[in-house]
């Protein structure tokens, strides 16, 4: 004979499950967006994958010339 957990009972062991792991309690599985806040950010190594923008002023062998 298997005794049956009370819906009540399965609610407070995923609450104290939840605060035991430290993850984000949902009863209603509605979309919070966590797993993308968990993430780790793309900008920082986007920003180390580019090269710094160069302009002409800053080549070298530039001088500015006045005559145009």
């Amino acid at each position: 004979m298997t005794a049956s957990i009370t819906p009540s009972r399965l609610a407070a062991l995923v609450k104290t499950r939840c605060q035991i792991f430290q993850t984000a309690y949902n009863p209603t599985s509605a979309r919070t967006g966590a797993k993308y806040l968990r993430a780790r950010l793309r900008g920082p190594s986007m920003v180390k994958y580019y090269p710094p923008v160069a302009n002409i002023a800053e080549l070298p062998g530039h001088t500015r010339t006045q005559d145009w």
